[in-house]
């Protein structure tokens, strides 16, 4: 998704202040983007055989994304690091394949196994933990995950230097 401009981001306020409670609901905003005039209008497609064909394609990576496994011996098996048995996903997404057309997803048991693609889905990981804690680092309760996520990517730092 492309940057909002300040019309957009400004419509969206605007909706968002006629409510009674200070709630952004998504409804509403499609409801002001029906309207050809509206800035939000162009976010949007409006064509109901593509929307439906979106849609359906988003089901599909919700069904690939909720396809959990049970890991009985989890650092034998992926080397994750647990001794005890715990659920993970399936199938992870990289990066180098959602750039490719029609996008993709891995068994994650294979990625961790693979030296070369572990090392991106932990640069992937990294990354967008950054997001995360650009979204949440004035909660000081979570500084202790944020200083722990620095050591590991100081960490992917030294060996990408060696």
């Amino acid at each position: 998704m492309k940057k909002l401009t300040e019309q957009q981001q400004t419509e969206l306020r605007e909706i968002l202040h006629k409510n009674a409670n200070p709630v952004l609901q998504v409804k509403q905003v499609v409801e002001r983007a029906r309207n050809p005039k509206s800035s939000l209008h162009s976010c949007f497609e409006w064509d109901d055989a593509k929307c439906g064909e979106q849609w359906r394609l988003e089901q599909a990576r919700e069904l690939i994304r909720f396809s959990i496994i049970v890991i009985e011996n989890p650092n034998k098996e992926m080397n994750i690091g647990k001794i005890t048995p715990t659920h993970v996903s399936e199938f992870v997404s990289l990066r180098r394949d959602r750039i490719r057309p029609g996008g993709g997803y891995r068994v994650l048991k294979d990625v961790l196994q693979d030296a070369e693609l572990r090392s991106e889905l932990l640069e992937q990981a990294l990354e967008e933990f950054k997001l995360w804690k650009n979204k949440y680092q004035r909660l000081k309760e979570l500084s202790t995950i944020f200083e722990a996520a620095e050591v590991v990517a100081q960490k992917m730092q030294k060996r990408k230097a060696v």
